[in-house]
């Protein structure tokens, strides 16, 4: 009974090493198309919209009274970073082109990972 048991734990861990690497497998596959397609959709949002957001960092400081081990009450200092998203002007001729680029790039890359999958699914079937 407890060796039954110990088999079936046993292929039950090969299963889920399997499935796991099966599914590592399947990310690397698509990784670029995710990639591709995220920016296609900026750069959809860019046309829409007429101009890009660019983050830009904005560092805060303070200073503040606050409790300290020596002293109870003491000066305090605070940094805080925030990404903000600044308008900037684009060439719309140049990312109506980037776009269609990005399109065809993405037919490539679609047909490479559907290969890939299918290997994916051959070494590591379920």
């Amino acid at each position: 009974m407890r060796a039954a048991l110990l088999l079936a734990l046993a292929g039950i861990l090969v299963l889920t090493a399997c499935a796991d690497r099966r599914g590592d497998c399947v990310e690397a596959a698509l990784r670029d198309v995710r990639v591709l397609e995220e920016l296609i959709a900026e750069t959809e949002r860019n046309l829409e919209r007429g101009y890009a957001l660019q983050p830009e960092p904005t560092v805060r400081t303070g200073v503040s009274f606050c409790l300290t081990a020596n002293n109870p009450l003491g000066i305090c200092t605070s940094t805080q970073t925030e990404v903000r998203e600044r308008p900037v002007a684009i060439d719309m001729l140049a990312e109506r082109r980037k776009l269609r680029q990005l399109r065809e790039r993405e037919a490539e890359l679609r047909e490479r990972a559907r290969l890939e999958v299918m290997a994916c699914e051959a070494r590591f079937p379920r």
